[in-house]
């Protein structure tokens, strides 16, 4: 599926400036992007507003796939929203008492025509069969029966992005989702986001860890104050100067104490500090 997004704007209703403004950029199927950009700059804003959780104050998303014209996201059907975009929160609450399998299989409901009161019972055989196989090909199987308040950090991610990956999607969006994770956990899921990567499925990702997000991702975007400051090849944005002029509080501010270059093993660039 083909992103563009055209002027973009955004505003929330408790504050008086543009959480984005004038958004615009366009991303090409079975790519991935890298958002990045300072703390409170719109990055979640902006996942929300292509995943069709918010709506634009003014601007338009624009989604195309095989059996659609470029179409306005808020004229899709939402079951056919959903089944194409995936969106991966930072984390989810866990305390409701939930099974692993249960939780998976209810990442089916939006593209059910079911009444949400009619329960588990109205998963199909062979919806259950699907939720079996994500879960047994992201590597946890074993914990389908535990329930979600009873599995770690790293093990909530991947049950995650097994609920998102049970649809079936074209699109994946991780908002953050690799934060507070440990070695293990971030090695189990870029391995995924490998194996998705060359199965077709476009990324798109925020993550303030751009060491490891362009690894896996071939493009950047750099937003700052709600705007798109550049977006191109990770090999030719992420560089110390557009770094500075990403991060910087101003113009006064010093250099910061960084070397970016490409690391020997992948050839992308990595930061170093000095």
């Amino acid at each position: 599926m083909n992103l563009t997004v055209e002027n973009l704007c955004f505003q929330y209703e408790n504050q008086k400036e543009l959480t984005l403004n004038k958004m615009t950029f366009e991303m090409a199927f079975g790519t991935s992007l890298c958002i990045a950009g300072p703390n409170g700059s719109g990055k979640s804003t902006l996942l929300k507003l292509i995943s069709g959780f918010l709506k634009p104050l003014s601007g338009d998303v624009f989604w195309k796939n095989e059996a659609f014209t470029f179409q306005k996201i808020t004229e899709w059907p939402t079951d056919v929203l959903t089944s194409q975009v995936a969106f991966i929160p930072a984390a989810v609450q866990t305390n409701f008492p939930i099974s692993v399998f249960d939780f998976v299989l209810q990442g089916l409901f939006p593209l059910q025509k079911k009444s949400l009161l009619a329960g588990l019972q109205a998963y199909s055989k062979a919806e259950r069969l699907q939720t079996e196989q994500v879960l047994e090909s992201i590597g946890i199987a074993g914990l389908k029966n535990r329930l979600l308040s009873e599995i770690s950090t790293g093990e909530c991610q991947l049950t995650l992005i097994a609920r998102a990956l049970v649809r079936n999607p074209k699109v994946l969006i991780f908002d953050e989702s690799i934060a507070n994770l440990d070695f293990f956990y971030l090695s189990k899921i870029f391995e995924i986001i490998h194996h998705l990567k060359v199965s077709g499925i476009s990324i798109i990702m925020v993550s303030h860890d751009l060491n490891l997000a362009t690894e896996f991702c071939d493009n950047i975007l750099w937003i700052k104050n709600g705007t798109c400051l550049g977006i191109g090849k990770t090999g030719t944005l992420l560089t110390k100067e557009w770094i500075e002029r990403v991060y910087h509080k101003d113009a006064h501010t010093s250099d910061l104490r960084i070397q970016v270059s490409d690391s020997p093993f992948s050839g992308r660039p990595k930061i170093f500090w000095v």
